[in-house]
């Protein structure tokens, strides 16, 4: 019996173990498999996830590909004319000699049923090939302003520069640079440029430059529109051109925009225009002038009209002796008044 026992727990004993063993091997081959399983599914997550990056990265590339492409500018030309198809046709040829930009293009051209030949020109223009769009009208108008509004409201573009007839780009990249110009000051709402104003021999009278920004400024003087590149969101803001006015209209709408408005022009050196002297508003100066007059009164309230009135040569005076570096014999004898009033030796 004893022999038969220690038999039994023998047999029992290495019944165990090898259950022990195949238990140990079962549960090493299941570790095993659930380690491949882990690593494969963690490849696997790893490879999606790749791959899902990849494709976000395409998508995204694709993305601000289009963004791109809808975010190029349009910049719409507005000429107007009438009955001047010499100047006109310098205009055009102006504009048709201009290298590509990074914007796209259209012109503008509102004739106000030219008999002299401009219609032909205009529509031998259109039909050539251009990289712009051409649109034109020829019909009876109301007026300078009118046609521009006229233009304004026909335009597709997100800016605006009037080139009216007679009126040249002073060279062929100026589109180019002036739409470089736009991109790196962050597409302000209105960028401006030189004028040169041309003597009938050819000659530069005087060119244009940076304009001082303040209220004064736009009492005296104004901006050079055929210069200006102009969101068109501003014309819906602050309105068109006056159609009343027969020659300062535009001066208005840049003392409301700027001198009174909130609109801070931003100014890059580049020669953008030639400008013909030979204007409405350079051969009517009486006219001018009473309008300009009637615009202050009717725009600024009395007493800031009284002050421009009254201190507005003074300050032309004082920028003159800044300029020119002689402000501190002006400020030392100022001073020196100071002085001998408070001191009451000067009443």
């Amino acid at each position: 019996e004893k022999c038969v026992t220690r038999t039994s727990y023998i047999n029992v004993t290495q019944e165990r173990a090898s259950g022990g063993r195949e238990q140990g091997a079962r549960g090493y081959w299941e570790s095993a498999q659930n380690g491949a399983v882990r690593y494969w599914k963690s490849v696997r997550n790893g490879a999606l996830y790749y791959w899902k990056s990849v494709k976000k990265q395409i998508f995204l590339a694709y993305v601000r590909k289009i963004m791109y492409l809808c975010s190029i500018m349009t910049l719409s030309i507005i000429t107007i004319n009438l009955n001047n198809a010499g100047g006109l046709e310098r205009t055009l040829a102006s504009v048709a000699r201009q290298l590509p930009a990074e914007m796209s293009v259209e012109h503008v051209i509102i004739d106000g049923a030219s008999a002299d030949g401009s219609v032909e020109r205009i529509r031998a223009y259109a039909a050539a090939f251009h990289p712009y769009k051409v649109v034109w009208v020829s019909e009876p108008d109301k007026g300078i302003y009118n046609a521009m509004n006229k233009g304004i409201r026909m335009a597709e573009g997100d800016y605006i520069q009037v080139l009216n007839s007679g009126d040249c780009y002073a060279a062929e990249d100026v589109i180019m640079r002036m739409a470089q110009a736009l991109k790196a000051a962050d597409y302000p709402a209105l960028l401006y440029g030189n004028m040169l104003r041309m003597q009938a021999d050819g000659s530069v009278q005087n060119k244009s430059g940076e304009l001082p920004y303040s209220l004064w400024h736009y009492y005296c003087s104004t901006m050079n529109h055929n210069c200006c590149w102009i969101q068109k969101h501003l014309f819906e803001q602050y309105g068109y051109y006056d159609e009343e006015l027969r020659i300062v209209s535009d001066w208005k709408w840049f003392l409301q925009v700027i001198g009174l408005g909130n609109v801070r022009p931003v100014y890059s050196d580049i020669d953008v225009t030639h400008f013909d002297l030979g204007g409405i508003s350079e051969q009517q100066l009486a006219l001018r002038n009473a309008e300009r007059r009637k615009v202050l009164e009717e725009l600024l309230p009395p007493a800031v009209l009284a002050d421009l009135d009254r201190h507005a040569f003074d300050i032309e005076q004082m920028n003159r002796l800044r300029k020119h570096h002689l402000y501190g014999f002006t400020y030392l004898i100022e001073r020196t008044l100071f002085k001998l009033e408070k001191w009451h030796i000067l009443k």
